[in-house]
């Protein structure tokens, strides 16, 4: 993919008079911003958060849409009504926008300039590090996708949250494209590590990002291999994009041309975000507790679809970067549905050995990540190879929440459940194998054959209650997108 050539000059604002986002509402008269009045969105507070932080307060404003805008603030937080109104304007433009509260409740002062004497720069950054930050962001992307249904997420950021907007676009965040007004505190391997277009709006007058540091991040930007663009805006500071004084009619414009490149930016780039990630998983020999040597399975490859994008990583990088008390060790879980009996899908259940844990108890297939398995969804995809001879073909999810458990040994295991898709014979069926010495029987039951945890005259019995909710979860799931 070509790169956009950095540019240093103010667009036009009526040349965007043909964007296909804003057609609703005429950008001559620049009825998407808002610059004063009362904010139109609600707070939310989200408390399910895979366990890597406490509650996220979420501002959430805008219509449902297909890509929704992560909004990430600058240091004086969303309390700020600046920040709430520039978050409504995205939501005019079409964009569902969710902006976290990412100080919680304790921003820099209000002002002009959040870096001022009457409080402790470096006690502030210290306090709200990236290792605190980043839980809130993922927490944040995590509601976008499980509670909101949107898969899609673009990132604007401003200052603080500038440097964030950036983070995000690191492999496996799950952001695709982001826009960053005035960044500070920016680090080469933030920027080195894109895998998605950025684009900066840059204030001439920067004390936190001076005239060197700006050609700096141009130059690191030109090392990567993704578009970006960035824009100087003459006669203004640092902190222009949020909180620009637009009684001055050159703050003003700039302030709604850099909201309108924003715009423009998820316009053209988030809607080309990539669909899905092309994954190949290798050889390895496998063998089961006994060590009795059980079915290899050849090379093969699969698809994900982004919503899997933190689980691109390697358990061991997962773990690494998730420290959690509650857990030490990864699981996954396979949910795989016929659905060549529509209108009724069918899952696939197995049942565990008579010599195994939990005996003639019904699971769907799944187990623990290796330490040289590639990938969390690598895990997954062995798993179902080792388990029911299937290749998995397409991963998504994941479905529900993780669920945490200790193991008879005492290994705390966070399990995470995906909807895969699996290769069929040629006769069009999904041939399952199942490994002796873990399982004994398998059935493909239908959403009324969970409920009624019979399958004929066979009584399903499942190994825990979160496997059968989570089941029930990938039926809702599979119903809605089929």
């Amino acid at each position: 993919m070509a790169k956009i050539n950095s540019f240093y000059a103010l667009m036009v604002v009526v040349s965007l008079l043909t964007s296909r986002t804003l057609a609703k509402c005429p950008v001559a008269s620049v009825c998407a911003i808002a610059h004063a009045g009362p904010s139109i969105g609600r707070e939310v507070v989200y408390e399910n958060t895979n366990f890597h932080t406490h509650a996220v307060t979420l501002y959430v404003t805008g219509k449902h849409s297909n890509i929704a805008v992560l909004y990430l603030t600058d240091a004086t937080g969303i309390v700020q009504p600046e920040n709430k109104l520039l978050a409504d304007s995205f939501g005019r433009a079409g964009y569902l926008t969710v902006a976290p509260d990412l100080f919680n409740g304790t921003p820099a002062p209000a002002g002009r300039d959040p870096y001022n004497p009457n409080y402790n720069q470096t006690e502030f950054l210290a306090r709200h590090n990236p290792k605190v930050i980043d839980p809130m962001i993922d927490a944040t992307i995590r509601y976008i996708r499980n509670v909101l249904g949107i898969n899609r997420i673009v990132a604007s950021g401003y200052c603080f949250g500038g440097r964030h907007a950036f983070r995000v676009l690191a492999e496996g965040r799950g952001v695709s494209a982001s826009f960053a007004a005035h960044p500070a505190l920016l680090q080469d391997d933030e920027i080195l590590g894109i895998t998605g277009p950025v684009t900066i709006a840059a204030a001439e007058n920067d004390f936190a990002m001076s005239t060197d540091q700006r050609r700096h991040i141009e130059d690191r930007l030109l090392n990567t291999t993704q578009p970006y663009s960035l824009s100087l805006y003459s006669g203004t500071e640092h902190g222009f994009g949020v909180r620009g004084n637009v009684s001055i009619p050159q703050i003003k414009f700039a302030k709604e041309e850099a909201y309108f490149q924003a715009v423009r930016w998820f316009d053209s780039w988030g809607k080309a975000a990539r669909n899905q990630y092309h994954i190949t998983v290798s050889t390895r020999k496998t063998t089961s507790m006994s060590d009795t040597p059980i079915i290899k399975g050849p090379g093969y490859n699969f698809t994900a679809d982004p919503t899997t994008s933190t689980f691109t990583v390697s358990p061991k990088s997962y773990l690494a970067a998730n420290q959690n008390e509650n857990y030490n060790v990864l699981a996954t879980g396979s949910l795989v549905f016929d659905l060549s009996t529509q209108p009724e899908p069918r899952i696939l259940l197995l049942q565990r050995s008579p010599g195994d844990s939990m005996p003639n108890r019904w699971e769907t297939p799944g187990g623990g990540c290796d330490d040289e398995d590639e990938s969390i969804l690598h895990s997954a995809a062995r798993e179902l190879w080792e388990e029911a001879g299937l290749r998995a073909t397409h991963i998504s999810g994941p479905v529900g929440e993780p669920h945490l458990f200790r193991s008879r040994s005492g290994k705390k295991i966070c399990k995470f459940n995906f909807l895969v898709q699996a290769e069929v014979n040629s006769k069009g069926h999904l041939e399952v194998k199942l490994d002796p010495n873990e399982h004994q029987k398998f059935v493909w039951a239908t959403l009324k054959e969970v409920q009624e945890k019979k399958v004929n005259d066979i009584e399903l019995a499942f190994t825990t209650a979160d496997t059968e909710n989570v089941i029930l979860e990938a039926f809702a799931s599979i119903n809605k997108d089929h």
